[in-house]
């Protein structure tokens, strides 16, 4: 990796900001919960291709018109925060009968691949906070006196992964204790602690 300054800095300060609670880590530890690590896995792939899609513009330098540009970084705030409250109204408004997790783990059965993934997509590309991350920190380990391209290629693949990793390793922990979850009354209390933390993220990205 001798093509990036301060490389291993640069992992440890990714890995501390993926493991860091937000909407992507909420919704692999929820989809993980309730939906088991192989469908979480569906979203995880969407928030990749999101961190992909964010590298691409940097490298391509549009990255600074997005974090220069007062209206466009505005609209994709208020996106994000709508589509993190909806998803967060949607667990408040979901009541489970007796038939608890199994009817939650049977009903994700119905939406196909296409749907996990675009939900783990929208959630990345709708964050400010992860466009903002990549174009701030990518020049910080940068030598304008090596070749830009390869360098910016070991910085996306390396967040990508890392992200990827973290990610499903919340989602696998989570699938754990779906067991515990076979209760309506402790699958609501879920839910709703779930649905408010994400309304929370939605809010803030208003306020911020």
């Amino acid at each position: 990796m001798g093509v990036i300054d301060q490389y291993w800095v640069y992992t440890v300060i990714v890995i501390i900001l993926m493991v860091s609670p937000g909407p992507a880590v909420v919704l692999a530890i929820t989809n993980g919960m309730l939906h088991g690590p192989v469908n979480a896995f569906m979203a995880i792939l969407g928030n990749m291709t999101g961190f992909l899609i964010i590298s691409s513009i940097t490298v391509a330098s549009l990255g600074v018109v997005i974090e220069y540009s007062t209206y466009i970084f505005s609209v994709v705030k208020w996106l994000g925060g709508s589509y993190l409250i909806y998803l967060g109204i949607r667990m408040w408004l979901t009541k489970k009968d007796r038939i608890g997790i199994r009817q939650q783990i049977d009903s994700v059965k119905q939406l196909n691949t296409g749907q996990l993934y675009r939900r783990g997509l929208i959630v990345t590309l709708s964050n400010p906070k992860a466009i903002g991350f990549v174009v701030a920190i990518f020049p910080q380990f940068v030598n304008l006196n090596r070749p830009l391209v390869s360098q910016y290629l070991v910085l996306a693949i390396t967040m990508i992964l890392i992200q990827g990793l973290v990610l499903l390793t919340y989602a696998y922990l989570s699938s754990q204790i779906r067991v515990w979850l076979n209760s309506p009354g402790r699958l609501n209390i879920f839910n709703r602690t779930s649905g408010t933390t994400f309304i929370g993220f939605g809010l803030s990205l208003f306020l911020s």
